[in-house]
């Protein structure tokens, strides 16, 4: 060390190597990070596969009061590819197809908007029970691009997701819970 307490450098024919005191922290800074990996593959193995939601309850932070944006019975899936991607689509409850596809009502076109949630892009998995989408398609052009954190817990066939603090498509600064339960493929479920 130099005498300001700062690791020095010692060249050596194999290249440059910390002094001694720098390479034990150093290897436990490694050996932390592995830690950290094993931990994030363990949560993305957990979590590749599609899901069903239950429920999205949504807690306006400014007043504290929640309220479920796509109603009690809320449909939806999200897909965690082993490549990286996810997919999500979710709809409200109660939506009501349009009458005619060839007139389509401006009423209905927002009536439909409004009722429905959709965006794929990339996750990764940064720490235990810490998910981070980079969004690159999204049903409303604001979240594309984005950078959002999503935090998971899982307990056998259950998955909650908690999102936020963030800007919700209220408009308000909110946080969410989506509750979602695995897709079993029709020939593992049980009669």
């Amino acid at each position: 060390m130099d005498r300001d307490g700062n690791s020095r450098l010692y060249a050596s024919r194999a290249g440059i190597q910390f002094a001694p005191r720098a390479q034990g922290r150093i290897a436990k800074e490694q050996e932390m990070t592995t830690e950290r990996t094993d931990n994030a593959d363990a949560t993305i193995q957990a979590l590749i596969g599609a899901w069903s939601l239950d429920s999205f309850v949504e807690t306006n932070l400014s007043t504290n009061v929640s309220h479920e944006p796509f109603g009690k019975a809320p449909r939806g899936y999200i897909t965690f590819g082993p490549e990286g991607r996810i997919l999500v689509v979710i709809t409200a409850d109660g939506r009501q197809a349009p009458h005619d596809l060839k007139s389509v009502s401006e009423a209905d076109r927002v009536r439909l908007y409004d009722t429905v949630m959709a965006y794929g892009g990339t996750y990764e998995c940064k720490g235990p029970g810490h998910v981070v989408f980079t969004i690159d398609i999204s049903w409303n052009e604001k979240w594309t691009g984005e950078v959002q954190d999503r935090f998971v817990e899982l307990s056998g066939n259950r998955l909650n997701i908690t999102v936020g603090p963030q800007i919700g498509i209220s408009g308000q600064l909110i946080k969410a819970v989506l509750s979602w339960t695995r897709v079993v493929k029709a020939n593992e479920r049980s009669n």
